[in-house]
């Protein structure tokens, strides 16, 4: 059974998967400043300067272009299979909220830093922050209450605000997990939707595909028949031995003997270049359906190189958000060295982006 509309296909998916709708309910902010404030918010001066960490990470994850809710479909709508083009729409909307969750953490942490008063209270803030997370959410990203309970106790006993966000740093590397097993269940879905859409326009179009190729090869066959003519005529007598067995039009070419006369071969070619014309103009006629065809495999070659690009790009900016969390809560005071692709690491990373670009 197939899809009979993609009203939604790369577009906002109403579908919700149910771990992550989870996981970003456990992560989501109460009570954030509006986006009006943000900006204000971000630009606070406290010692942490944690501002930049939010919004560079919302530059990294708009640079993965995650086209899920812009890409349009015209042609494969109708040959999508049902059940893996449900599963895909779960796994993108998966990583849409996930990557919604990444952002509002990392403006989370910002609030906390720049709205509380004192050291304590932000490091208490943030250990409540995380002992607020779901049972569930912690389930998912692999770990238990009791884990939890323990990395909360342990963000208490912090000095500082930073080293509570390193000791932290064991559940962003979780979620970092998580969203590489994500992608990667993300991207074997893809391949195997573009190949079942593949097969159901070909088989959609089998009739098409096969009177086309039909006309093809009767119109081969015309102007093989055309050249043996011709052949002849320049003094090729092989070339009418051909044109005989070709039985391109049997009654005629059966009574052209072994010395046919011109008007023998003039009635031929006439009716020959007769027959060449009903052919194109009845393949004129399917024209439209036969590019339409094309058109609808070019466009699904487009989507599927469109969405593994951006499962590459997010891979790469998960990556990217984590290593950055990483330098940030270990004391790195330059917010550009957080995001910075200049170390041996960074390297590797730069070579990744270049290649999805």
């Amino acid at each position: 059974m197939k899809v009979s509309a993609l009203q939604h296909y790369f577009s906002h998916f109403s579908i919700r998967s149910a771990r992550t709708a989870i996981l970003i309910s456990a992560l989501s902010l109460a009570g954030l400043p509006g986006c009006a404030s943000m900006e204000g918010k971000f630009s606070g001066t406290q010692s942490e300067n944690l501002g930049p960490f939010a919004s560079q990470t919302i530059a990294v994850i708009g640079e993965a272009d995650f086209g899920f809710t812009e890409q349009r479909s015209v042609y494969i709508r109708e040959h999508l299979p049902e059940e893996g083009y449900g599963e895909f729409l779960e796994y993108s909307n998966s990583a849409e909220t996930l990557f919604s969750a990444i952002t509002d953490y990392s403006m989370k942490i910002v609030n906390l830093s720049e709205s509380a008063a004192s050291n304590e209270e932000r490091i208490n803030g943030y250990a409540d922050y995380v002992a607020g997370f779901r049972k569930s959410a912690i389930k998912t990203l692999g770990g238990s209450t009791d884990d939890q309970a323990q990395l909360v106790a342990k963000i208490r006993e912090a000095n500082d605000y930073l080293e509570a966000l390193r000791t932290a740093q064991p559940l962003i590397d979780a979620v970092q997990h998580y969203g590489e097993v994500l992608l990667f269940d993300m991207e074997k879905s893809v391949n195997i939707l573009a190949q079942e859409t593949e097969v159901n326009i070909d088989e959609d179009y089998l009739t098409l595909v096969e009177y086309t190729e039909l006309l093809e090869s009767k119109r081969n066959e015309i102007l093989l028949a055309l050249q043996h003519i011709y052949e002849y005529e320049d003094g090729d007598a092989d070339a009418l031995q051909l044109l005989v067995d070709s039985n391109v039009v049997r009654p005629m070419t059966q009574k052209l003997g072994k010395s046919p006369s011109e008007e023998k071969l003039r009635a031929l070619e006439t009716h020959l270049i007769a027959r060449l014309k009903s052919l194109s103009a009845v393949a004129a006629t399917i024209q439209p359906d036969w590019a339409q065809y094309r058109a609808t495999h070019e466009e699904l070659d487009r989507l599927h190189d469109l969405v593994q690009g951006e499962i590459r790009g997010a891979r790469l900016s998960l990556l990217t958000w984590s290593r950055a969390h990483r330098l940030m809560s270990d004391g790195k005071t330059d917010p550009a060295e957080w995001f910075s692709l200049s170390t041996a690491a960074g390297t590797l990373l730069r070579a990744g982006k270049n290649v999805v670009r």
